[in-house]
């Protein structure tokens, strides 16, 4: 993260180094299941080769074996064939001893890698060499020999060989089996290291999983925890709370929340800087204004004397612009103190239409000069509201309808009764209001486009800021045009029910169709034109609260 285009020294490690750590815990299990298996299967092929081998060492080991038993007996049929036949037995003898010598020069070959088995063939090969040139030396010698004489001459001689050389096949059976043996180690080797392999593909797949969803669970649950305080603290700084403690560690997340609470020390700052101002309106500025307001309306009473016409007119556009100043001055500490919470309202149960009543008397002059008609059509019905707050919404509404209605128009206030709430609208004829701009007519400062622009953008933050103080909801209904509906919902006494949260619910649809001239007010109802300020021309005898409101 950077900022002002510089790395942010604040952020040590960064959430996504956390991640590649948490996705490299697995990868790493991943390594040393596959460095496993892989020194496992060069192993699997290393027995599988050693097993090959061995199969060919037995294969050549019996191969010896039956050419060695069928020379000697080939020797020995030709010692005690027949003469015309001794011959072609010795011939067939020569063979099989050709046959012999061959397998063992692949026998010595195949065994040349291990000294061991290497040693044991070539005693093997000593001894049946030594048997069978016995066999053939005596047979050549005693070729001759009849066959009676061959049974009982040189049948001891005979015994005496095929003893020995059963003797030295023994040993060579127990060679051969000695390298079965081996050969069925190695097999049972082979087998287990495939085991091995099943066993480490399953392991590292659980462990795999197992670590994987630990290590999720634990980088979520210490996020969600992290994000839940970065949240809290989000919701909580723009209500003023006290923040929680800082979100640990030196990720984005622990340097948004030192953002959150630099901002909650520079937002408290302001605040004693702005408490500060409010303080100084209140004593410096606004007390000497209302003390020269006091001075021109002095300077302007009849008994002093007429003036001359430059000097009155001075004086008069003086104090316009006192008044101008000592209202604004008075909706500034006002919205100060609705935006604390510390503005005294004292709600009380009230008749609606008397309420009504009041501010229109106030505002008569200031109707009478556009010839519009204040029509107060609201019930008698009872509404829990401050009298003094009450008025100042209801003037402030009924003045900036006045202002945007064209003249010989009528303006009126209507009511209705919902449950426990009452709800007051203020209809007009005038411009109205472009959708786009609905959203901010509440907003302070806000200036419309069809404005005046005189006012200061006070006066419907004000009664927004009194509507919800009293537990209400201030709206507006327009169409560019067509006129405009404000209208608010109070409750009807004390402990009834909330009227907040009700935006959407639109009480200008209760007032259609019922009677001649509202049904031509509801259809100016759904547009219309009012000026953020309040009304300060209004000339007859509201509070100064009241007056205030004026733009």
């Amino acid at each position: 993260m950077r900022l002002n285009g510089q790395p942010n020294p604040a952020i040590k490690t960064k959430i996504l180094h956390i991640g590649l750590a948490l996705v490299m815990l697995p990868c790493f299990i991943d390594i040393i299941c596959l460095w496993a298996l892989y020194d496992l299967t060069n192993r699997s092929e290393r027995l599988a080769e050693e097993e090959h081998h061995i199969n060919e060492v037995v294969r050549h080991a019996n191969t010896v074996l039956i050419l060695y038993s069928t020379t000697t007996a080939k020797l020995i049929n030709a010692m005690t064939a027949q003469s015309q036949y001794r011959e072609r037995s010795m011939n067939d003898a020569m063979i099989f001893i050709g046959k012999l010598r061959q397998e063992f020069l692949d026998y010595e070959t195949s065994t040349a890698d291990d000294e061991v088995m290497h040693a044991q063939v070539l005693e093997m090969r000593t001894m049946t060499n030594r048997e069978i040139n016995n066999l053939l030396n005596y047979t050549t010698a005693n070729k001759d020999a009849s066959v009676m004489e061959a049974y009982t001459v040189l049948g001891p001689g005979v015994r005496k060989l095929v003893k020995e050389a059963s003797d030295d096949s023994d040993k060579i059976i127990r060679m051969i089996e000695g390298e079965k043996m081996q050969l069925a180690q190695k097999s049972a080797e082979q087998k287990q290291s495939r085991w091995l392999i099943k066993d480490i593909v399953l392991l590292g797949i659980a462990a795999n999983t197992i670590f994987a969803i630990a290590f999720a669970l634990v980088f979520f649950r210490w996020m969600t925890n992290r994000l839940r305080v970065l949240v809290d603290n989000a919701q909580r700084l723009p209500k003023m709370q006290p923040l929680n403690e800082h979100v640990t560690g030196s990720d984005e997340l622990s340097y948004l929340d030192t953002v959150l609470h630099e901002a909650s020390a520079e937002l408290r700052n302001a605040l004693e800087q702005r408490q500060y101002l409010m303080d100084m309106v209140a004593h410096d500025i606004r007390s000497p204004l209302m003390s020269s307001q006091v001075a021109l309306e002095i300077l302007s009473d009849p008994r002093i004397g007429d003036l001359p016409v430059k000097v009155k007119r001075q004086i008069d556009a003086l104090s316009r612009n006192t008044k101008r100043l000592t209202a604004l001055t008075t909706d500034l500490l006002t919205v100060d103190k609705l935006e604390a919470g510390k503005l005294d309202v004292h709600p009380a149960e009230l008749d609606a239409k008397e309420a009504v009543q009041e501010s229109i008397d106030s505002l008569y002059e200031l109707a009478k000069k556009k010839n519009v008609e204040l029509v107060n059509e609201c019930e008698a019905t009872l509404i829990y509201a401050d009298r003094i707050r009450l008025g100042q919404v209801l003037t402030n509404l009924i003045s900036n309808a006045i202002k945007f209605s064209p003249e010989n128009v009528d303006v009126t206030v209507r009511s209705s009764k919902d449950r426990e709430t009452v709800t007051l609208l203020v209809i007009d004829k005038g411009p109205g209001i472009e959708l786009l701009e609905q959203e901010k007519v509440f907003e302070k400062y806000a200036q419309l486009e069809n404005g005046t622009g005189k006012g200061f953008g006070l006066g419907l933050a004000i009664c927004k800021l009194i509507v919800e103080a009293h537990g209400g909801t201030i709206n507006v209904k327009s169409k560019a045009g067509q006129g405009c509906t404000f209208w608010f919902r109070l409750p009807d006494k004390k402990g009834g029910a909330s009227a907040q949260g009700d935006e959407d619910v639109d009480p200008t649809a209760a007032q259609m169709g019922t009677g001649a001239s509202q049904d031509a007010a509801a259809a100016g109802a759904e547009t219309g034109g009012a000026e953020t300020g309040g009304a300060e021309n209004a000339s007859s005898g509201p509070s100064p609260a009241v007056q205030s409101s004026a733009p």
